[in-house]
């Protein structure tokens, strides 16, 4: 059975305020499939944030299940969760976290040994290729750009060939060109290898170039009806 990466069925999240019991998340039901980048618009404190790290398996949740890849992992231990964020996972934060002493190709390749993976060469040069760094490779963080930063951010996401992308302000920390052709590129990316993708974001700017938007607003995740994106075009 061929089943979505990302599936959230009735997942609510509550923190306790004194007396209080608030829902951060009130019964979010969503899914994310193969091929596509779906956005999360919504202020500080609406919850994008905790969504975010609930997907990526980073704490739990109060009520409701959640699948990856059709597996239910509600309930799962500290290792069974490292285990599948390790391998079914790929992160771009809005700060790159590149290693300073390991230039573009040993950051890719750190990644596949940690997953114990063979450091395949032919798949990290087709990756920094597919992220237009072919001629920065040997580069280390300091000599590259904000942009650049975060397109070895993006190969290094894929390198573990994982089925969900999980991407927290990506181009937060970059000027609004550069922002497009970041997001352009993760979703050329994520279409063209068939990944699923989530990026949170306050930039509308780049929206176009996602297949689904939502709001997050006081807990609740609604579907912007829109104009059709810059991929339904093509």
């Amino acid at each position: 059975m061929n089943h979505a990466p990302l599936q959230l069925h009735n997942v609510t999240k509550t923190f306790t305020d004194g007396d209080k019991e608030i829902a951060v998340l009130n019964s979010i039901s969503f899914q994310a499939m193969k091929g596509e980048l779906v956005a999360i618009l919504g202020p500080s404190g609406s919850g994008k944030s905790t969504f975010l790290s609930i997907a990526g398996l980073l704490q739990g949740f109060d009520r409701g299940d959640m699948f990856i890849n059709g597996r239910n992992v509600s309930s799962l231990k500290e290792q069974e969760a490292a285990d599948i964020r390790l391998h079914e996972m790929g992160y771009v934060f809005q700060a790159s976290h590149l290693v300073p002493y390991l230039n573009v190709h040993e950051q890719l390749a750190l990644m596949l040994q940690m997953a114990n993976k063979k450091v395949d060469r032919a798949r990290i040069d087709d990756l920094v290729e597919a992220v237009g760094l072919s001629h920065r490779k040997t580069h280390y963080a300091h000599q590259l750009s904000g942009g650049e930063k975060q397109r070895v951010a993006i190969a290094r996401a894929f390198v573990n060939d994982p089925s969900l992308i999980l991407a927290d302000e990506p181009t937060a920390s970059l000027d609004s060109e550069r922002s497009w052709e970041i997001v352009q590129l993760l979703a050329k990316e994520v279409k063209e290898r068939k990944k699923a993708a989530i990026m949170v974001t306050h930039d509308e700017t780049v929206l176009p170039l996602c297949d689904r938007v939502y709001d997050m607003m006081d807990g609740h995740l609604s579907l912007q009806h829109r104009e059709t994106s810059v991929h339904e075009n093509k």
